[in-house]
């Protein structure tokens, strides 16, 4: 059963993924091509997506834990397929821009319903072991795609048009839906005992914040990510720049390439660790995937500093890799939607907040790729301390509860 539904859920993940990038994609070439303000238009379009994904968010992860999470999936995935079968019909009127921009919104409101039943619903579908087995798959395959879709889109809007890159994307949600028929629920968790009917919205997420901050490590871990996405934020700002800074046209693309390639190679070193990782031991992946940054500012050969970031990506996909198999594995079932969604949240507050910070700064050198790794190794070390407080502190405490 296990690797029937692995081979389900990479499909459906990657029938999704295809669309949704050919989409964007698309999209975002149609916009800057607008002949008047395509600059506000842009940032409408982005901003709205991530206003709406941080509202709905955390109501998506309550249903995921109240709600049927197949029937969740195979109907907001339904509904985004006739959103943007909408948005192919439309795309030629003269408001065609206000299309984009609003199924777009619907887009983000529909993922966060999907997003943690997707997520989740892995628990209902694998056993512990093949959970490691089907993140280290699923993220390989999804940055080949990574690679693939540009191309892709380029070829799509040369020949046939942007219309035909919406009807894509309707498509792609339409046969997510029906891969989602067709899991295989292992178990249904919790949700046998009929707890839903029981507990209200706000209780149920007052809930799942409670139970986040109890477990502690989990919620070190939560502020961890957040803050690095505080960081990344700033690499993802000024690498585009990096082009400038050594006064060459190739370098960036390069990254980019060698990105993918550690994200890949990280996913594939991932099968071949163990699956027990404590979350401390999680955080030593951080410290090398920052480390590699330290020296950069000192290094002149530009293919060593391209080499160093793809190393940089590798350890960050291993870190990611443990971090969500362990919560899909070892989460309390009936939390599992509302950690998820809050992860999610946490990941989209902070970015935009570090790319305000960063632009404030203006460092135009790349000491601010060593300057960032040097805080990140920083943050990780206070991180590994509050971790080894708390663990210390709960084994004084099972240890006077055994004596009892």
């Amino acid at each position: 059963m296990s690797k029937k539904n692995i081979i389900l859920l990479i499909s459906r993940g990657q029938t999704n993924n295809f669309g949704n990038k050919v989409y964007d994609y698309a999209n975002k070439i149609f916009i800057a091509a607008l002949p008047k303000s395509s600059v506000f238009f842009m940032s409408i379009y982005q901003s709205t997506e991530v206003i709406a994904q941080i509202i709905f968010n955390i109501i998506g992860g309550y249903i995921a834990d109240f709600g049927n999470r197949k029937r969740i999936l195979i109907l907001t995935d339904i509904i985004a397929s006739i959103s943007t079968f909408f948005a192919f019909l439309l795309l030629d009127t003269p408001n065609s821009i206000v299309v984009l921009i609003i199924v777009n919104i619907v887009l983000a409101i529909l993922n966060s319903f999907n997003n943690p039943a997707y997520k989740a619903i892995v628990r209902d579908l694998l056993d512990k072991k093949s959970i490691y087995i089907y993140n280290s798959y699923s993220r390989s395959i999804a940055e080949i795609f990574n690679i693939v879709v540009p191309f892709f889109g380029i070829w799509v809007i040369t020949l046939f048009g942007f219309k035909v890159s919406m009807l894509l994307n309707s498509l792609s949600f339409a046969i997510s839906a029906i891969i989602e028929s067709k899991f295989d629920i292992k178990s249904s968790g919790f949700k046998n005992q009929n707890i839903a009917e029981k507990l209200k919205i706000k209780q149920s997420i007052i809930e799942g914040f409670n139970y986040i901050f109890k477990k502690k490590e989990l919620f070190i871990i939560l502020i961890l990510v957040s803050v690095l996405n505080f960081f990344e934020a700033g690499i993802e700002l000024y690498l585009p720049f990096i082009n400038k800074f050594f006064n060459e046209s190739y370098i960036y693309g390069y990254i980019l390439a060698v990105q993918t390639i550690g994200k890949i190679l990280g996913a594939y070193v991932n099968k071949f660790l163990k699956n027990d990782f404590t979350m401390s031991e999680c955080c030593n992946f951080l410290i090398l995937s920052s480390v590699v940054l330290m020296p950069i500012m000192f290094i002149n050969n530009i293919y060593l500093i391209i080499l160093l970031f793809g190393i940089n990506s590798l350890f960050i996909m291993i870190f990611d890799v443990q971090i969500f198999s362990k919560i899909q594995s070892e989460i309390s079932e009936e939390f599992l939607g509302r950690v998820f969604s809050t992860v999610s949240l946490l990941s989209l507050v902070l970015s935009p907040v570090g790319t305000f910070v960063f632009s404030i700064l203006k460092i135009n050198s790349v000491a601010i790729f060593s300057g960032i790794g040097i805080f990140q190794v920083l943050f990780c070390y206070i991180i590994k301390i509050l971790l080894t407080f708390v663990n210390s502190k709960q084994l004084s405490k099972n240890d006077e509860d055994s004596l009892r």
